[in-house]
């Protein structure tokens, strides 16, 4: 309906027939549009839907039909924007804190050298046999007997 005036709300499609086939290639997921077009050339359902996109586009490029899109307004920067935007301002802001310093590596009980299974199977062997196989269980095993 070309009665219809635009109002700057939208905006009207305006191209050839290679650009109007390149805007209606974005529909093509929509099945109920592929329908309601099908119905509008009054076609067979087994009509191929590039045969129907070629007469939209078409009619679209020779403004025999009319689409239109919103108007995305774009509003300017300005820096009342920017500090409206603003969390909170920055001299309210907590100073960082300093890093802290990284931990120190506990120093490893064992030397490299060490053969760390032989002594878990004698600390195993000591349990089974009920003897106490650190210092701190060897003084506390001295002062119950």
């Amino acid at each position: 309906d070309n009665t219809e005036p635009l109002d700057g709300r939208f905006m009207e499609f305006e191209g050839d027939q290679a650009l109007a086939e390149q805007w209606l290639n974005q529909f093509r997921w929509d099945e109920g549009l592929w329908v309601r077009l099908r119905l509008c050339f009054n076609l067979p359902f087994r009509e191929e839907d590039d045969a129907i996109l070629q007469l939209t586009a078409s009619r679209l490029a020779r403004g025999i039909w009319r689409a239109r899109r919103p108007v995305w307004i774009v509003l300017p920067f300005s820096q009342a924007a920017e500090e409206a935007a603003a969390p909170f301002p920055l001299d309210e802001r907590p100073a960082p804190r300093p890093a802290a310093p990284a931990p120190m590596m506990d120093q490893p009980d064992f030397p490299d050298d060490a053969d760390l299974y032989a002594i878990a199977r004698s600390q195993r062997l000591a349990a089974e046999l009920g003897i106490p196989f650190c210092e701190e269980c060897a003084k506390a095993a001295a002062a119950g007997h």
